[in-house]
């Protein structure tokens, strides 16, 4: 799953120039609003990273904030992308749990600067204000909720899990995550990590606690 969308349609030459610049300085502001989040960031520093003139920036973005919302709208429409296509493969929510935090463990390995610039976005209480007046961003966010729902939902009614608020479970499993990826990533600093085992220890220690079966 990467973050930057590679379209290979049927383009001009210069509607696939213009699409490179825009992927670059997409590219370029990730690594920036990951280091040092949206607030300290700048135009400069992104005109300077993407190797583009500060006007050029112009030509495809209305400011900073626009910068950060296609940034995100791209990243979080993978993300969904990621949970069709898995969401395709099987019914249960356990083997779709595991599915998707190989996904995301496999995202966070080769997307270093978007893993970040989630982890960052999801540490904010509420939610940042600009990104509300993203439309297509709440579309994509709702339909990921959605599928989510829908496993909790079914599960509860085929007596697979006890039923919790579905937003509860939702914000645990996402918290756990994260906090356990960048866990491995940052702190423990592993430079082989085994997905699937990974995976396996996150779900159990979800599902079944710290008590001794």
């Amino acid at each position: 799953m990467d973050y930057i969308n590679n379209s290979e349609e049927i383009l001009s030459r210069k509607e696939r120039e213009r699409q490179f610049k825009r992927n670059e300085i997409l590219k370029a502001a990730c690594k920036i609003f990951a280091e040092k989040g949206f607030e300290n960031s700048t135009l400069d520093e992104i005109a300077e990273a993407s190797e583009y003139g500060k006007g050029t920036l112009y030509n495809y973005f209305q400011n900073k904030e626009d910068i950060y919302v296609a940034l995100l709208e791209m990243i979080i429409q993978n993300y969904l992308n990621m949970l069709s296509e898995s969401a395709n493969k099987t019914d249960n929510i356990f083997d779709f749990l595991k599915i998707v935090t190989e996904e995301l463990i496999k995202f966070s390995l080769n997307n270093d600067d978007a893993f970040l610039l989630l982890t960052k976005m999801r540490a904010i209480p509420n939610g940042e204000s600009h990104l509300k007046k993203s439309k297509k961003l709440e579309e994509h966010l709702s339909n990921v909720n959605q599928i989510y729902t829908k496993y909790f939902n079914k599960s509860v009614e085929n007596g697979e899990i006890r039923k919790i608020d579905n937003e509860t479970i939702l914000v645990l499993y996402r918290n756990l995550a994260f906090s356990y990826i960048y866990h491995l990533k940052y702190c423990k600093k592993l430079e082989n990590i085994d997905i699937k085992k990974e995976s396996q220890f996150l779900l159990d220690f979800l599902f079944n606690g710290i008590k001794n079966n």
